[in-house]
């Protein structure tokens, strides 16, 4: 008599997309034609919060600070960048155009409320940096003496 294991076939099921599409949580895809591999990976972004300011990072690899379009809210901060790259050749005998474009999309709910007029951002090496004060929250329960 064999023993039927209900989730062995989602366990197959599941090996068997990993494998068609990767692990796009944690490692590299190989993209491109077999030959020529390139990697590819999700983009790094993080938050942490001190006593006073809330600061993100996000990894843009060749984005330049006019390519980047940045929202804050009081609970949130959303991070568009599109890069465009056109390169055209001219010579007597050929003709060539290549263009490339790259987009970076993320939104990041924030565990806090901040101050996101008084937010500052910079760009710098692929990384931008976004500093937001946190909002003066005061506490929503008041204990109350009982007579």
């Amino acid at each position: 008599m064999m023993h039927w294991d209900p989730f062995e076939d989602v366990r197959k099921i599941h090996k068997e997309m990993e494998s068609a599409f990767g692990n796009l949580y944690g490692r590299n895809l190989e993209l491109g034609d077999g030959k020529g591999k390139c990697p590819a990976r999700m983009a790094v972004s993080g938050v942490k919060e001190t006593d006073t300011e809330v600061i993100a990072t996000f990894e843009i690899p060749g984005a330049k600070k006019e390519d980047v379009e940045l929202n804050v809210t009081e609970d949130s901060i959303e991070v568009k960048a599109t890069q465009k790259h056109e390169k055209e050749n001219k010579c007597k005998e050929s003709y060539g155009y290549a263009s490339v474009s790259r987009s970076f999309y993320k939104k990041v709910t924030l565990g806090t409320e901040v101050k996101a007029e008084q937010a500052a951002a910079e760009c710098k090496d692929g990384v931008l940096t976004v500093t937001i004060p946190k909002a003066d929250i005061k506490p929503k329960t008041r204990k109350i003496e009982v007579r």
